[in-house]
């Protein structure tokens, strides 16, 4: 008897679990993101940094290969390319409500090319959004070295990396939190010399203006 009244509670918090995604999913909101409104609401000029207007799209510096949008399946992408006189960053941004559309960088990076040499978690101050935890990485490609620094925003926050991401989207909708709209941010360097400060300081000012024109989405 004791036997069978634990099979009948597991199998009870199994189908508890199993009913909890079902509904999670089944009701989610459905999102006013699109790539256009993405566009829209994010940063075009972070002080004396202006982006580069693109010749297909004014709106952007480049657009990501199809191949991308076709394996991530996202709200959408936008690529700018910021530049004073002397510096100049390259940044990624992409949104979504799919665990699908934020894949492993290292997967990303080294499909380019790029080697990782080193990486650390770690925070960086802004003005207006605390502080942000990040990844910050040393990359290669053909001995050329540069920096990335990439991180997430999810259902609670911010994120470093895509595991701490993935568990947040999923276990959101479990405990009745049905906001699993995401946000990949990449930021990285296109000038000889640059360091992590530089980085980091262009990063923190880009994140308080975002965090301004999208009402905190970004």
């Amino acid at each position: 008897m004791e036997g069978l009244k634990t099979r009948f509670f597991v199998l009870a918090g199994i189908l508890c679990v199993v009913g909890g995604l079902f509904w999670a999913f089944r009701d989610k909101p459905e999102s006013h993101v699109t790539e256009e409104w993405m566009k829209d609401h994010t940063p075009t000029q972070i002080g004396n940094f202006r982006f580069q207007q693109g010749t297909e799209d004014p709106k952007v510096t480049y657009r990501a290969d199809q191949s991308v949008y076709d394996t991530l399946m996202p709200f959408g992408i936008v690529c700018r390319k910021f530049n004073d006189i002397a510096q100049q960053f390259d940044v990624t941004i992409i949104s979504g409500d799919n665990r699908g559309s934020f894949h492993d960088p290292h997967v990303c990076f080294q499909a380019q090319g790029w080697t990782f040499l080193n990486e650390a978690t770690i925070e960086f101050d802004t003005k207006t959004r605390g502080k942000i935890p990040a990844t910050l990485a040393t990359i290669e490609n053909k001995g050329n070295r540069t920096i990335a620094l990439y991180f997430y925003r999810g259902p609670k926050g911010f994120y470093p990396s895509t595991p701490n991401l993935s568990r947040a989207m999923v276990i959101g909708p479990l405990l009745g939190d049905f906001r699993s709209e995401a946000v990949f941010y990449r930021f990285m360097p296109e000038y000889e010399g640059a360091t992590p400060e530089e980085v980091i300081s262009f990063t923190g000012k880009y994140m308080d203006e975002a965090g301004a024109m999208s009402n905190g989405f970004f």
